[in-house]
Formats: structure tokens, sequence, C-alpha cells
């Protein structure tokens, strides 16, 4: 009788199985052979990629930022000086990237104004190595204690050395007033809104 024709009930258990633990499966040895054993993930040949991006640092400022006069810039910090492998970031605001790649920039401002008097425009833009980069953004700010929130997440790709950093001005077409605000919740147990928050991701690649 071909083997092919044993009824399902006769066949013999795969050479191994009833010394097998539960879960086990056949490994081919590579030299004809075959044994049991839990798969390595690492054995598994043309397995799904899954790639995404790692945080590599985190900063906010908790301080308001002002500019001193109208079409006068004011560099935005982002809090304390931080310093990663693959990132550094000081205390007036310059991030410096360390080491090349794709990353992922998260920017988080709040426009705002407390005075009364006339339109206020506040604008921001981003600079890379000096110079900007991307399109201006900002906010026409009509009515006092009037806020805006403003986000972005900005893919770029960076040498080892190249620097970012965030300016926001009161444009001189508007009133003197405007600039980053914080918000102090009072309902306890709450964390502040900052004046502005960036995240830097890095690419990390397949699994």
């Amino acid at each position: 009788m071909e083997h092919k024709d044993i009824p399902d009930d006769q066949l013999h258990q795969i050479k191994g199985a009833a010394s097998a633990s539960a879960g086990q499966v056949p490994i081919a040895t590579g030299a004809g052979t075959t044994i049991f054993g839990f798969l390595d993930w690492t054995q598994v040949a043309n397995k799904p990629v899954a790639s995404g991006y790692q945080t590599v640092l985190s900063s906010f400022s908790s301080v308001n930022q002002t500019p001193s006069a109208v079409n006068t810039a004011l560099q935005v910090v982002f809090g304390a000086a931080q310093s990663t492998a693959d990132v550094s970031i000081t205390a007036g605001g310059l991030v410096t990237f360390n080491t090349s790649g794709a990353y992922l920039i998260d920017l988080f401002l709040r426009f705002g104004r407390t005075g009364a008097s006339g339109t206020a425009i506040v604008l921001n833009r981003l600079l890379k190595n000096g110079a900007q980069i991307l399109n201006s953004t900002g906010a026409s700010l009509t009515a006092a204690a009037q806020t805006i929130p403003f986000s972005a997440a900005i893919p770029m790709t960076m040498a080892s050395g190249d620097t970012l950093r965030l300016e926001v001005a009161r444009d001189g077409a508007g009133a003197n007033d405007g600039g980053l605000y914080v918000i102090s919740p009072t309902i306890g147990g709450w964390n502040i809104v900052p004046s502005a928050t960036i995240v830097v991701s890095k690419f990390i690649g397949g699994v």
C-alpha cells in the first residue's frame, strides 16, 4: 500500500513527537534530520518587517515666551538642557543632532496674547543650520487673553552636527502683543500646559 493511501487513524506520529513538549514544532537541522523545539524568531524566514520611530528626546517650557518688540525674533526655549546619544538641546533652545538618520520632529505651541488693543499677529518659523525651512506659521489674535494651540509633525533627514531652532515674533502689521503662553491648572494633580514642547523621534528601521 502506498503511504499516501494509509488511513489517517493508522498513520504514525512524526519521529520524536512522543517526547516533545506542548507547543514545540519540528525543525530541520540542515543535515537531513528534524528535531522538535520551540521556534526562535531569528529562525523564521520571510517574516514581516516592523518599522517605526523611537522617541530620543522630549522637552517643554514652563515659562511664557514673549518677544520684546514687533519684528524682533525670539528664539523659543524648551526647558533645561538635555543630551542623548542621538540628539541634544541647550537651555537656549538649540537642538543639535549627534547621529545622522531619519527623524520626526513634533512641535506643540500655544500662541496667545494678554492685551486688548488691536489685533496681534504672532509668527513662528523653523531654522535648520541657521536658515529657515518650510513656511512660517502664525495666528491673528483679536481678543484679550486669547490663545490658539498649534502642533506639527515634521519628518526630516539630519546629518551629524545639523542644528534646529525655532523662532517666534510679533509681526509689525499688528499690535505689539503676544507670544507663547503657559496655562497653570488649578485642578489638583494636573500638569501644566507648556508654552512650547518638542519631541524628537528617530527612525529605528525594521526587525
